[in-house]
């Protein structure tokens, strides 16, 4: 009779243990469900700037004039925007600049068109971007701080240099983002 009672107290004390042990284990799974919901949270606020980013290829590395980028962007917020101009290239690229016409069209139906020059090349003749390997990245501004209307905006972006087409470009890119003051 003893070890029954023992055999009872024994069972209860593991049941009361086990209790609590998986409390606190789902008390700790709901904490860090919890840290991990902040720190997406926290991540996708810090990249809320960012509305638009898009690339296009360019056939056989040759970027002939009259193949003029089409870029649709659906603005979904009226305010401030940072416009920039995307262009990756390899190590061989044999100009200073690239000189380019990018027109937007608003989603009023006006054409509003801006020629833009960008070196490529720094003072000491070394190129500009960020690199991996033999493929540069520039990202410029071509207008900061810029009020977009919501709508959907149409960009053109077409070289405009003196020899076509231009060689070793391998892609021509809009990216678009929340002016922060």
């Amino acid at each position: 009779m003893e070890r029954d009672i023992l055999k009872k107290t024994t069972l209860i004390n593991f049941e009361v243990v086990f209790f609590i042990s998986c409390k606190n284990i789902s008390q700790k799974k709901r904490t860090m469900k919890k840290n991990i919901f902040i720190i997406l949270i926290i991540v996708s606020f810090s990249a809320c700037t960012e509305t638009y980013r898009s690339f296009q290829k360019i056939e056989d590395m040759k970027w002939h004039k009259s193949d003029v980028k089409i870029f649709k962007v659906e603005i979904e917020e009226s305010g401030n925007y940072d416009l920039t101009f995307a262009f990756r290239y390899a190590t061989l690229y044999p100009f200073k600049n690239i000189k380019v016409t990018i027109a937007k069209k608003t989603p009023k139906g006006e054409i509003l068109t801006k020629d833009a020059e960008f070196m490529v090349v720094d003072e000491n003749n070394k190129y500009i971007g960020d690199v991996g390997g033999d493929i540069w990245d520039l990202e410029n501004y071509f207008a900061q701080n810029e009020f977009l209307e919501k709508g959907e905006y149409e960009f053109y972006i077409q070289h405009n240099m003196q020899n076509d087409p231009v060689i070793v470009v391998m892609e021509v890119g809009l990216i678009i983002e929340k002016h922060n003051e």
